[in-house]
């Protein structure tokens, strides 16, 4: 089971997770709340997990790329 991680700081306004916080209100018209973030924020974590790995196996690198995305991950 993958944990919530921690949203960057500013997630919601102009800075680095802007390029996300740009198209989410060019697709709905309205900002996007903490849910929206918490989804993609999980979406990326899988990507840099899994892609790396081209797959899911061997599960403890998957378990570790995990832990290690889930604070302080840049998106």
């Amino acid at each position: 089971i993958m944990t919530p991680g921690d949203l960057p700081a500013g997630w919601d306004q102009r800075g680095g997770t802007d390029g996300f916080a740009m198209r989410y209100r060019q697709a709905y018209g309205e900002p996007p709340g903490e849910a929206a973030a918490l989804g993609y924020h999980a979406a990326r974590r899988l990507d840099a997990a899994i892609r790396p790995l081209d797959g899911v196996t061997p599960r403890a690198e998957l378990e570790a790329a995990l832990r290690i995305t889930q604070s302080g991950f840049q998106w």
